[in-house]
């Protein structure tokens, strides 16, 4: 496989388990920083890491979403929450 856009030569994991991703592919994912949020989990024999964006902490949707001491809800869940305090009148 020859390096392109998609591609970066091999990598090794130092002594402590860190790997140095390439500026071009951290650019690309959006880690602007030390501190960006990152999402890293694996699936079969990969290790996949995205940008962490937090979601409503109920559906995990990213749009239309309101926070709330520091979570967030959509808005679609606040409705259906609307409904049933309604009903337990």
């Amino acid at each position: 496989m020859k390096k392109g856009e998609n591609y970066y030569d091999n990598k090794h994991i130092d002594d402590v388990g860190r790997i140095v991703l390439p500026k071009p592919l951290r650019d690309r994912i959006g880690i602007v920083s030390e501190e960006t949020p990152l999402k890293i989990y694996s699936e079969n024999d990969k290790i996949i890491i995205e940008s962490y964006v937090p979601g409503c902490i109920i559906c995990g949707k990213t749009e239309n979403t309101y926070e709330l001491k520091g979570k967030k809800v959509c808005a679609d869940c606040v409705e259906k929450l609307n409904k049933i305090i309604e009903l337990n009148k």
